[in-house]
């Protein structure tokens, strides 16, 4: 298991472009890992799955409302 995902490894996990991958960041729904000093951007494995689940949540409780 890997501790810190890239925007790339971030949007093959959740089925995304990394453009929204971006989108996501900046409407702070995920928050970007600036490692100091370095020039790259990460992401928690934890918090994109959390998102995933939030998402099949939401999913859930829209067939239920049908």
């Amino acid at each position: 298991m890997r501790l810190l995902l890239r925007v790339r490894e971030a949007a093959d996990a959740l089925s995304i472009s990394e453009r929204q991958v971006w989108t996501l960041i900046r409407a702070g729904k995920l928050t970007p890992i600036r490692p100091q000093g370095l020039r790259m951007i990460r992401l928690a494995p934890e918090q994109v799955a959390a998102l995933a689940n939030n998402w099949k949540q939401a999913a859930q409780g829209c067939a239920e409302s049908r």
